[in-house]
């Protein structure tokens, strides 16, 4: 799977808007929007630090798992 498109079930898994997500991250919105659309390569690992802070935060309501699962 496309590291932009993890990127966009996440957000999705959260319930969070575009803007409200990249907010969140405390990125522009628009490179969040890149990202998604895979306009923007986003590195492995900042897609990492992302999934790390959802999971710290609580926000992930099992999307880690659901995740995993998919990769196996």
């Amino acid at each position: 799977m496309e590291n932009g498109h993890i990127v966009k079930e996440a957000r999705k898994a959260t319930g969070l808007s575009q803007s409200e997500f990249a907010g969140y991250l405390e990125i522009p919105v628009r490179t969040l929007q890149q990202w998604e659309q895979g306009r923007r390569n986003l590195p492995d690992y900042v897609l990492k630090l992302i999934l790390f802070k959802l999971e710290a935060d609580g926000l992930t309501k099992g999307f880690l798992k659901s995740l995993s699962d998919n990769q196996e």
